[in-house]
């Protein structure tokens, strides 16, 4: 890929995940984030209850953004394998 940045997105993108993985539901929102590690308090996409429509109220498009959340999740989450971009080096190589 392009200078590997979908490499570069998905690894950041899974260390989401692992963070996200460690949410307690049960717990408060500023709770949860102390126990976040400092360097990138974030979690990943995914569809646990939180109103996204309440978070998005003030977006010009709340529902494209909610699109777009769900397939940059699809793109770059660690239970895909393969992203649906295509590579262009494979390409370029098959043009040879």
């Amino acid at each position: 890929t392009a200078y590997g940045m979908i490499e570069v997105a998905r690894d950041r993108y899974q260390s989401l995940e692992a963070t996200s993985a460690k949410w307690n539901s049960k717990k408060s929102f500023e709770d949860n984030i102390e126990a976040m590690e400092s360097g990138n308090p974030g979690r990943a996409y995914h569809n646990s209850g939180i109103d996204l429509d309440k978070v998005l109220k003030d977006h010009y498009n709340p529902q494209l953004a909610k699109e777009k959340l769900a397939e940059a999740h699809e793109w770059l989450s660690k239970t895909t394998k393969t992203p649906p971009i295509e590579n262009p080096s494979t390409t370029q190589q098959k043009e040879l």
